[in-house]
Formats: C-alpha cells, structure tokens, sequence
C-alpha cells in the first residue's frame, strides 16, 4: 500500500485507527463549491419566466389543486431524474462538458452525440423561450399588444440577441461573477409579489385580454379569501384549453436542474456538489412555486389570473419592482443559455462526431464564438415563428428526451451489473431510474403524441449517422450497452445449455485458417453460409519449443488484434481463437474442445485441402488482391482489404508460408469426426468471383425446360413451382450431386448448407439450386430415371421442403458407348472375386472401355496411382467391398459404387464437369477417410483422391455429417 510519508506509521480507519480531521485527503483544486456552483445556477433557471409569466395563467385554466397536481408531477420527474444524474455524476471523474459528456461517457458516442446534439437543440430553444418572456414584458411596458407587437419584439428581441452574444464573447465571465446578484433580484421581486398578494388591499382595474385583445375587463383582486380560493380551487379550462397543453406549458419551470452539471468543469468538488446543490435548488424551487400557486389562488379571481400574464406585478405597491425583476430573469436565464448551447457545439465539435460541427472548433479570446453566433441565430429563428406559449411545448420536449435518457441509462447500469458502477451517491435504485424513464416517455405521449413520435424519429436517424461513422475502438468511452449485453448473454447461455434440439439446428463453423490471404473469398462465403449462425476463425500457431516464453504469448495477442482487425475491415462477422501448439493435430484438438461456450460450441469444421505447391506471400497478396473483398453490391464489385494484403504475421510460424501436411489435414478430420462435428472441406475457392457470377447470370438466357429434359429424356427437371422464380437471364447454380459413397445425412447437410447460402440476399438474386444425381444405362433407362426423380422429389422438395430443381443423366452420357449396365457387372463381380490391385485395375478398364480412357482416366490408372492405391486397398478386400456395401445402403444403391475409388471418382468427375457450365459452387459428400492409424501415404493418396475428384470444378465443399441436421416432422 502506498503511504505519504506525513501519515508514516498512522493507521487509517479501515485499518483500526482512530478517526481524526487529518486523515482525510486535502484538496487542493481551486473551483466553485455546492453553493455558487450548483445551487445558484439552477435555481436561477428553474425560477424564471414561468413563475412570473405563465404561473397565474396556469392557476386560472388548471385550478389551483390541478396546478398542484401539474408540479407534484413535474417535481418527482425531476427529482428522480436529479437521483440518476447524481448517480452517474458520482461515479468517476466529471471533465468539462456536463450532462453531454456524462450521457455521451456512459451510454456511447451513437446514441450520446445524438443525444448531445438534442441538448444544445433544446438550449438554443431555451433562448428563445426566455426571450419571448423578455420582449412580451418589454412590449407590454412600451405599448404594444399581442398582435400589432410582433415585428417591434422581434426586433427587441434580436438587439439583446446582439448584446448577448458580444457579453458571451468578450465578457463570458460577467454571468457567473453576477449569478449571486441575479438570484437576489429574482427572489426579491418574487417575495414582493407574494407580499402584494397576501398583504395590498382588494381593488378592481381594468385591462385589455392578453388572451383576446378585443376583450377589456373588469378584474379583481380580493386578497386572501377562502371564497375565492374555493372558486380558483379546481379547472376551468377555456374552449381550446386542457390539461396536457397547460402543462406543456408551465413544464419548462422544471428544466432547468441540469444547469448545475453544466458547470462540472469549474467545480472543485463535482461529484458531492451536483447531487447536494442540485436536490437543494429543485426543493427550494418547489417551495417557492407551491406558495405562489396558493397565493394567486387565494387572491385573484379567475378572470383576473385568465387573462392578464403580469397579474402578479399588478397587485404589487410599485408595480416596475416585478417588472424589472421578470427582466433580469429572464434576460439572465437567455444569455446562460447561449452559453450553454455554444459550448454543447464546441464539445461536439471536439469529439468529432458530426463533420459539419468541426467548424466550432475554434476558439477566439477563449470563448466558441462562432458556436455563440450561430447559436443565437437559430434562437431568433425559433423567437419568430412562435410567441411563449409554442415554444414551451418545444423546449418540454427536448428536455424529456434528455431527461429520459438519463433515467434509462442509469436504470441500464443498475441492472446490467457492472463492477465498475460504484456511484458515491447511493440514494437511488434500479426503481427510480425506471420509474423516472417512464414518466418522461409518458409525459412526452401525453402532452403532443405526434412531436414525441417525430423526436424519437429525429433522434433516432441522429443515432444512425453517428454509428455510421463513428469507430468505437477511436471513442474509447464506454458503453453501456456492453454491460447489459454481457448480462443477458450470460443468462441466455445459462438457459440454451448444451443439448439443441435437430428441429433448431443451426451451422456452428469452426473454419481452421493461419492467414487470411488469399482466403478473403472464402471467409466472405463462409460468412454467407452461416445464415444466423456462429463463425469461429481458429488459428493454430505451431511451436515446438519445450517451453514457451511470454514474448510468445504476448505475440499470440497481438495476433488475434490483427484477426480483429481483418475481419472488422472486411465486415465478416466472426469470433478469433489463436492457440498455440507442438503440432497442428494438438491445436486442431485445443480448438475442436474448448472454442466457444456453453450451446456456441462449434459443431461443424470448415478446412481446407493441402495445397500441393508452396504459397508465397507475394502470390497470396496478389491472389487476395483479385478476390471477392469488401461491401458487395448488386453488381458484385469489391474494394480491396487493407489487412488482408498487407497481413504480417507477429509470431514466426510454421504454416505462414508452408502448406499443409496432408497428414495433419487428415489428422484433423479424423479427430472431428470422432469428436461427432461435422466436416466442410473446401477447395477451390481461391476461382470464386461473385462479380462474375453476375456477369454470367446476364450473357446466358435461360431455356425453359420441359418435365423429361430438352431434346431427350436423359434430363429430368423438377417443377419450377417451388424453385427459383424464372427470369428472362440464366441464373447460376449450387450443384448439390448425390454421389455413390454418401450417405442420406450427408445429403440432409449438403441440403441444409446450401438453402443456408442461397437464402443470403446475394445469392438468392443471382443462383439457385439443382440437385443433381445419375442412373446407370439399362434396357429401362426412362424408367430408372422417373424412380429417381421421384426418390429425390419427395426426399428434397417434399420432406426438407428446400426449393430446388432435380436433374437426373444417364451414366453413358460420360463417354456415350463405354459404359453399360452389363459392363459394369462384369467390374462389379471383377472386384468382388478379386483381391489384387491390377484385378480392379483391369475391372475399371472393363467398365471404361480401353479406347475411352481419357486423360484423367489415365492418371488415375497410372503406375503412380497403382503404386498408391495398393496401399490403400490391399489387405482384406472382401471386407473393403462390404464396408462399400454398407455405405451404398445408406445412401444411392448403384453398381458403380462397388469399384475402386478411383474409378468412381474418374466417373463421377467427367460427369460432374460436363454439366458444370453455370455452376458457381457444386457440394460433394466427402468420401470415407481411412481406417486406422494415419501414415503420410496413406494419407497423401487421400488428399490426391480429393484433388482428383474436385480438379477444374472451381470452389467446391466436400461435406460429412456426423449428426442429425434436419426433421422432416413438425
């Protein structure tokens, strides 16, 4: 614990000792204290142009008991406001900048600044409101009414605009120097009104309507009479009058309690004075008001209180007294207002969050001129449009939106549980804030429901703009929504727990990647695919030291803040996790076990195949540079991602710039399997060009096609009733191909993974999917595709209920005249009897034809491929044959599905490349991984079996499911 050396040796309280008056810190800033910092200046605005103006009136519409009720309201919003306020201003450090900066600090740049700008909005309105106060009583002294005084107050009113603005900047002290002074005339002339109210003698006057100016009465003061105090007792609003519009009227008396946060710049205690100054000045305020109220009720007749607004000053000995002193209020509360809205602009500016607000920036002899220019020049805008009585409702509003806020975000912190919220002022609840939030939404919908609506409008596209260009990680200022998301969160997670339900399924990926380049393509179809579901990018850093060091670890960090970073820029919406391992297999394994939490847990791994050639970083930033990156539009064009191709990595690594071992890629398959995740294995993706698609999509037209094909009945296309619409342009397709060695489940998730992509905006308007499967040549060839047709129809259309067309060829279209169903039973009973290599060999040559053997026939049949596939398939080949068997019962039952691999795959892939002209991605289930342990021979002729399956088919996902992924029930 550190100790100053004056209190060496001394124990503190906490500590046992004993409390003395020398124990506490001395503080030494110089400021304003509770008093002139905070009382003054907000009882300075609470009393003000309402109670000299607009109370009578108030009393003489609303009755004494329902003016009451109006300030009984209006005092428990304000001081529950006043206890969220003081809350949040006892919870740190107050810089310069009041309500805006605690708001704009607690609840986030986004719905701050728009909050900020709501404020000086509603100071600027203040200025005119307090304004009007002042010209309608200059007015009435010079001889000019209502209607005849509008341009001779306008004019008034833009002379003291004029010497309020030059006070501000030359002079901007002379406010706070002569505050005390200020409060003193406004409370003397208001105790001199209550003195001619109790105490002058009953008189009659008459005196033109300030309601109706073509009316003259006969008005009465009767002085302190129960009779009279019982007929003023309750409302009688006039012909156009009510409650709501009475109110919104006299509310603005209970604006003015953020005047003192205002000042937390210069106060040397900021987080005691603002609750104690503030809860004082808005009780001494109520007092005050409730014994005018009283007062005017007692004494005036209704009439009297109706129609004359200065009825106060007329039942006073020297009438100029309150006069003079409604002046200086309203004169005073006007140039505070200036200043106010003026510095709003200038810390706006300053935090940079509106571009057109950078202007107020500068300074000039230390004050925002320009900002106090401006400011006063909208405040005569809004003093011409409109008398007191429209700009009360105006300024009621601004004020409730900032008072609302205010009570929301306190009731957000209090909830949500933050450690770090520990307000010194404790007389406060999650309750009161609440309750404070409502009152003021409801005070908002009941005084004019349509402005609330288009406040909340306004502010809502304020929030907009700034969340557009605003970058949190630049406005480091907290939010509170960060809390309370983490406490729901929490909750939800606590509630989803581990076991989903297959009806809810939703994509999990973990997608495995050491470095974004050149796999900006396939992060952004990943990112399409997940369709509301979770993306994980996990990151293994290979080191093979015994131990490792904290620089190490510290380097992993700065990694993952480089991941941040890239899919930040490239709007990919992920989760980072970067482990470090001896071996890929051990972080492959550290991944598949710990990523995510509770029911997030990855249930499905995305890698990618080996590459046979090294990847250079030139060549993955050349290849990055030709990919599919940034905000696509309908045209599919990109802007280039800075991270992406200029990624440097902060941890030597082995993988960076090496490919991956087959033996580790298989490896990691084998783990996920047994892990029951399901497995996408892309290749390819590095040809994914959507802005291609597009202009595919526009060259091609789409020929309509009939049940049994075009020109013959190889062809078999669904329904278009619940396919993709039909246009005038060919729109590419997600190939989905049923091949011999899946299975039903693996078709379940080709199925569900590809109605996940094409229901992505993008995709639906530019691709729709084709089921595609085959039948081998027979004598009824029409009627083996019919029954295919059909199986796929009612398994695709019907039970997953997926829109897509079904098209079904004939085997014999791969090489017309070498293959047959009789050919391929001799294969078949070839490779059944036969247990060697060249047996299967000779059986596939039977099949193919030996005159029909292309060239990738022939790689497939080279020495090479014999010298790899004996290791594959030698031992016990009977039992080979039945492990095929079994696959082939769960999924298609052909005959082709009993030869080698190879031969299949030679099949399969000229069939799959010949009706590939409009493909942009085609899903194949992946084909069984071996058996056993893994040797790198083994494992190496696994990956050249994939390689020769997917060659020059372009982005292609070679999936397999490990679980259920889709119910065919209700």
């Amino acid at each position: 614990m550190n100790t100053s050396p004056s209190n060496a040796g001394k124990l503190l309280p906490h500590q046992g000792g004993k409390v003395t008056s020398d124990w506490r810190p001395k503080v030494t800033k110089k400021g304003l204290g509770t008093f002139m910092g905070v009382y003054v200046p907000c009882l300075l605005s609470i009393i003000g142009a309402v109670l000299f103006l607009r109370l009578g009136w108030a009393v003489g519409q609303a009755g004494v008991m329902g003016t009451l009720a109006m300030f009984t309201i209006g005092g428990t919003m304000a001081i529950l406001t006043d206890l969220s306020l003081s809350a949040m201003a006892t919870n740190g450090r107050v810089a310069g900048g009041g309500t805006y900066y605690l708001l704009s600090r607690s609840i986030g740049p986004e719905l701050g600044g728009a909050i900020g700008m709501v404020f000086a909005a509603a100071n600027v309105c203040g200025v005119a409101f307090y304004l009007a106060g002042f010209t309608d009583v200059l007015g009435k002294q010079i001889g000019y009414d209502e209607g005849e005084g509008k341009w001779p107050k306008l004019a008034i009113g833009a002379g003291m605009l004029v010497v309020q603005s030059a006070l501000c900047i030359f002079s901007s002290s002379l406010y706070s120097k002569s505050a005390f002074g200020i409060l003193c005339c406004q409370v003397a002339a208001q105790l001199y009104g209550n003195l001619g109210l109790l105490f002058h003698d009953e008189f009659t006057w008459e005196y033109t309507s300030d309601v109706n100016s073509s009316l003259t009465l006969q008005l009465n003061f009767t002085g302190p009479s129960w009779h009279t105090l019982s007929n003023n007792l309750w409302p009688d609003f006039d012909e156009n009058g009510s409650f709501s519009k009475v109110f919104g009227i006299v509310f603005p008396a209970m604006t003015g309690i953020m005047a003192g946060t205002n000042m937390s710049g210069v106060l040397k205690r900021p987080e005691l004075a603002i609750p104690r100054g503030e809860l004082s000045a808005i009780s001494s305020a109520l007092f005050f008001y409730v014994v005018m109220i009283i007062s005017l009720g007692a004494s005036c007749d209704r009439d009297a209180l109706k129609n004359d607004y200065l009825v106060l000053s007329k039942v006073t000995w020297w009438p100029t007294g309150v006069i003079i002193g409604v002046m200086i209020s309203t004169g005073s509360s006007a140039l505070a207002s200036i200043q106010s809205a003026a510095r709003l602009l200038q810390a706006l500016a300053e935090d940079d969050l509106f571009p057109a607000l950078k202007v107020f920036k500068k300074m000039w002899r230390g004050e925002p001129a320009l900002a106090i220019v401006v400011s006063s020049f909208f405040a005569l805008c809004l003093l011409s449009i409109g008398s007191l009585n429209v700009l009360a409702p105006i300024l009621t509003m601004f004020m409730l939106i900032t008072y609302g806020t205010t009570n929301f975000a306190t009731f957000l912190y209090t909830i949500a549980g933050a450690p770090n919220f520990r307000p010194r002022f404790r007389l406060f609840s999650w309750f009161t804030a609440l309750v404070g939030g409502i009152l003021c939404l409801g005070l908002m919908i009941y005084i004019q429901w349509m402005a609330t609506l288009i406040a909340f409008v306004i502010l809502s596209i304020l929030t907009w703009y700034v969340s557009t260009r605003v970058d949190k990680a630049d406005k480091d200022w907290g939010d509170v929504t960060q809390a309370l998301i983490f406490h729901q969160v929490r909750k939800y997670l606590l509630r989803l727990g581990y076991a989903e339900h297959v009806k809810f399924w939703r994509a999990r990926f973990l997608m495995l990647s050491n470095s974004p380049q050149s796999k900006v393509n396939l992060f952004e179809f990943m990112n399409d695919m997940k369709k509301g579901g979770l993306l994980i990018v996990g990151d293994v850093v290979v080191n093979k030291n015994e131990t490792y060091n904290r620089g190490e670890l510290s380097q992993l960090q700065a990694r993952r803040r480089d991941w941040q970073e890239f899919i930040s820029e490239a709007k990919i919406k992920a989760f980072i996790e970067v482990t470090m391992a001896r071996t890929f297999r051990d972080g492959c394994r550290s991944l598949m076990m710990l990523a995510g939490l509770g029911g997030m847990k990855p249930n499905t791994v995305v890698i990618g195949v080996p590459s046979n050639t090294r990847v250079t970083k030139y060549d993955a930033k050349q290849a990055s540079l030709n990919s599919v990156l940034g905000t696509k539009n309908d045209k599919g064009s990109r802007r280039t991602i800075t991270k992406a191709t200029n990624w440097n990595s902060t941890v030597p690594l082995q993988g960076d710039d090496e490919p991956l071992s087959s033996e580790d890629f298989v490896s990691a398959l084998m783990d996920a399997t047994e892990m029951d995740m399901n497995l996408v294995v892309n290749i390819g993706f590095e040809d994914l060009d959507l802005a291609n698609i597009v202009q595919k999509k526009s060259k091609a037209r789409r020929t309509l096609v009939g049940l049994f094909g075009r020109k013959d009945d190889s062809e078999i296309a669904g329904p278009r009733g619940t396919d993709a619409p039909r246009t005038t342009h060919e729109k590419l397709r997600i190939d989905v191909w049923e091949c011999p060695w899946g299975s039903k489940e693996d078709m379940a998730l080709a199925m569900q993974l590809a109605d996940m992509l094409w229901k992505q905006d993008y995709w639906s308007n530019h691709t729709y999917i084709r089921v595609c499967s085959f039948v081998e040549d027979d004598d009824e060839t029409l009627a083996a595709t019919k029954v295919r047709y059909a199986d796929l129809h009612g398994r695709i259309i019907r039970k997953m209920r997926v829109p897509a067309t079904i098209q079904v060829w004939q085997l014999g279209q791969v090489s017309p005249g070498s293959w047959s169903k009789s050919m391929a039973v001799q294969a078949s009973d070839a490779a059944k009897h036969l247990g060697s290599w060249e047996a299967m060999v000779a059986a596939a040559v039977v099949v193919m034809g030996s005159a029909a053997v292309d060239q990738s026939t022939s790689a497939l049949l080279s020495p090479t491929a014999r010298k790899r596939g004996s290791s594959v398939w030698s031992g016990d080949t009977a039992a080979q044959m039945q492990t095929m068997k079994a696959n082939n019962a769960n999924g298609m039952d052909c005959l082709i599905g009993h030869l080698p691999r190879a031969v299949q795959f030679s099949v399969l892939h000229t069939l799959i490349r010949q009706q590939q002209g409009m493909t942009a991605v085609t899903i194949l289930p992946l084909p069984a991984l071996p058996v056993g342990r893994v040797s790198p021979t083994v494992a190496e002729s696994f990956v050249q079996d994939i390689r020769d399956l997917t060659r020059k088919l372009g982005p292609v996902l070679l999936i397999s499911a490990a679980t259920g992924v889709m119910t065919y029930e209700l």
